[in-house]
């Protein structure tokens, strides 16, 4: 059972939140200048899985100028009822872990255990592996209305056991830059053509949406999803100029967990007033062992995942190709070496290709280097 200190404090770091959000002149109260440093705990136990991911970070207090305060130096481990390690997670980088080669029975209970760097235990209530049934499709429109890209997915589950989902997902997209250099600068006087495993032309970027989706049957005579909306895509962007892609991961819950993502979405989503939502009631499963007065954030789960990617292309939707983000114009830079150095290596202008009488043809960083726009040129191995 939780303190009745640790629900005091929650609803005041919510309700302070809430009140922030809604009221018209500008207050803000006590509690929410307060850096409580909450930990927060994202992720799932995935049975069946060889892989499992989990991020670690701490709440800030409004106004922060940071958005992600990741918790750095923690030792994750998977218990088994019994208490014993089946497995340990590998910290990457801000805060995420993962593990690998652990593959988890859906029939048996587990339990997450997290050791911080400064040597603070924190626990889960034991969790029973649930199956999650296939995805039967996603699927996506053009709203017009909305001015984007609808998405839909639907599944069912005969055995009428699954009847509460919650569906992540995570965007891929290719974009290329205006212009491809194909050579590079190398100092002084000297330009060199630019090994193919150079090339940075050709980008693609990856994004996790942070909206949540759920959704139960509950209610229904029988456990099928039909056309449940999703991630919706604005236009406006560089998505669709190449090749777009989303991959849906559905995860069946159990009642206990839905209760929990619902009230969080409710406090992220439609939190406008006090009336909307209870705060206290978004008490995980989630517990500090070393301090029983300290809340955590967070409801772990074990589950199967299901998975399923799509691919618009963009010749699918042709009036969601938008313009470059820049002004891309090609200028000659004679070939002596304070010419170069000033275009080259102070004005960040990249060669293109030769002109004539030794001269080359260059363009501006933002116009010749994909990465200039935060995606990488490492192609991904489902691309």
């Amino acid at each position: 059972m939780r303190s009745i200190s640790m629900i005091k404090r929650l609803l005041y770091f919510f309700v302070g939140i809430i009140f922030i959000t809604s009221c018209r002149e500008n207050y803000t109260p006590p509690e929410v200048t307060t850096d409580h440093n909450i930990l927060v705990v994202e992720g799932f136990i995935d049975v069946n899985s060889d892989t499992s991911y989990f991020k670690l970070s701490r709440t800030q207090k409004l106004g922060s100028s940071t958005s992600s305060k990741p918790e750095k130096g923690a030792s994750i481990s998977i218990l088994s009822a019994a208490g014993t390690v089946l497995t340990q997670f590998t910290e990457r980088a801000n805060g995420e872990y993962v593990v690998y080669g652990a593959a988890l029975s859906q029939a048996q209970s587990y339990r997450l255990k997290i050791i911080t760097s400064n040597a603070k235990v924190y626990q889960s209530d034991l969790v029973t592996g649930k199956i999650t049934p296939a995805i039967d499709s996603v699927t996506w429109k053009i709203d017009n209305e909305k001015n984007g890209i609808q998405f839909f997915v639907n599944t069912h589950d005969a055995s009428n056991s699954s009847l509460y989902y919650k569906w992540d997902c995570e965007e891929t997209w290719e974009y290329r830059a205006y212009f491809d250099a194909q050579y590079k600068y190398m100092g002084d006087t000297i330009i060199e053509m630019r090994d193919p495993t150079e090339q940075i032309y050709r980008c693609w970027r990856f994004t996790k949406t942070s909206q949540i989706f759920i959704n139960t049957t509950e209610r229904l005579s029988n456990d099928i999803i039909n056309n449940e909306k999703i991630l919706f895509v604005p236009k406006g962007s560089n998505r669709f100029d190449q090749r777009y892609s989303v991959l849906v991961k559905q995860r069946a819950l159990t009642k206990e967990a839905y209760n929990y993502w619902e009230q969080l979405k409710q406090t992220t989503e439609l939190g406008g007033s006090v009336f909307d939502v209870q705060p206290t009631q978004l008490l995980g499963n989630l517990y500090c062992v070393t301090n029983a007065n300290e809340p955590v954030i967070g409801y772990i789960s074990a589950t199967t995942t299901a998975q399923k990617r799509i691919f618009i292309d963009k010749n699918d939707v042709p009036t969601f190709i938008e313009p470059y983000p820049a002004n891309c114009e090609l200028i000659s830079v004679v070939p002596n070496r304070d010419s170069m150095r000033l275009y080259y290596a102070v004005r960040r202008y990249l060669p293109v290709a030769p002109d004539i009488q030794g001269a080359f043809l260059a363009a501006p960083q933002q116009c010749t280097d994909c990465r200039i726009f935060g995606g990488t040129t490492d192609k991904p191995s489902y691309w």
